[in-house]
């Protein structure tokens, strides 16, 4: 905690006010959000100051590091932060924090062994990005300098990201997804349903296989096999969970700075399909390979479930 007598200073309506624009923020844009279970900074409240142990922010930070200097700073920091601010329960239990890593590309156990052989040398490295910080010309995070100049606050990014493209630097991917990109056959690499932000099943199973195909002229055809499907008896009846197509014509739609894969649906293997329109926000993730994300939807006990289907293209 670097400033651990903020709370006291701070006035008294503070809290209660980011506690009620925090959910309403990420509920404008359409961010799932719950309160951290538990806090990563410990807070004695009667006090109005951070307490001495803080087991979860120097775990966490130490582990930051790690990750930046293993070059998936960014990715580590993405998949954590959604596992904290999504309101998994007891996020710094490895059950989730190591899945976390996974889908930063990064192994716990090997950060953690890292850490723990010398804390000290983290936190020497946090101690020079806060003296950092201070000679950038501010004191708050997120913070970011770009040739000497601070941008602070997520208020800010769209101030930051027209610096930079003045400096010619370009999105994620190569730029935006388009239609050109999107025509053509697919194939599925990995379906991934996240509950909380943080991976919680395979729906299709490790091995599951897809096929998606945009035409130039609009039409789609998707299909989506559960890694079983195949080995299932041929006198038995299918489940038709496990195999799952859809076909019709599709549109790309740009809302901002996103694109949304859309698929009006006109014929299905389930009947409830026929009919339906799909809007998936799509991103670019390389030249041969792009995400959707299904809508978030809330489901018991508040829990909010996102599908996450990457596709690389065939051949």
């Amino acid at each position: 905690m670097r400033d651990p007598g903020f709370f006291a200073r701070a006035n008294p309506l503070f809290l209660p006010y980011l506690m009620r624009d925090i959910p309403r923020e990420a509920a404008r844009l359409g961010i799932p959000f719950g309160p951290p279970q538990p806090d990563p900074v410990v807070v004695d409240y009667a006090a109005m100051r951070a307490a001495e142990d803080q087991p979860h922010i120097h775990r966490i930070t130490r582990l930051g590091i790690a990750a930046e200097e293993a070059g998936q700073g960014l990715a580590f920091a993405t998949e954590v932060s959604r596992l904290i601010w999504g309101g998994a329960a007891n996020w710094p239990a490895d059950e989730h924090l190591a899945p976390a890593c996974a889908r930063a590309g990064l192994s716990l156990e090997t950060l953690e062994t890292k850490t723990l052989a010398d804390p000290g040398r983290y936190d020497a490295v946090i101690a020079d990005n806060q003296e950092a910080l201070q000679a950038a010309g501010h004191w708050g995070v997120p913070t970011f300098v770009l040739d000497g100049e601070p941008f602070f606050g997520q208020d800010r990014l769209p101030a930051l990201m027209a610096a930079l493209q003045a400096k010619g630097v370009r999105r994620r991917g190569d730029g935006p997804v388009t239609r050109d990109f999107l025509v053509g056959c697919w194939q599925l690499a990995r379906w991934e349903l996240h509950k909380n932000h943080a991976l919680h099943a395979l729906p299709h199973g490790e091995t599951a296989r897809g096929q998606l195909i945009h035409t130039a002229d609009g039409r789609m055809s998707t299909m989506l096999q559960h890694a079983d499907w195949a080995g299932a008896r041929a006198d038995s009846a299918p489940d038709w969970g496990n195999f799952l197509a859809w076909s019709g014509s599709w549109t790309l739609e740009n809302a901002g700075a996103d694109q949304y894969l859309c698929h009006d649906i006109t014929m299905a293997s389930l009947p409830g399909r026929v009919g339906e329109r799909q809007r998936r926000r799509a991103t670019k993730l390389g030249p041969d390979s792009f995400v959707f994300e299904t809508p978030a939807r809330t489901g018991r006990k508040n829990a909010v479930y996102v599908n996450r289907l990457t596709w690389a293209r065939a051949g």
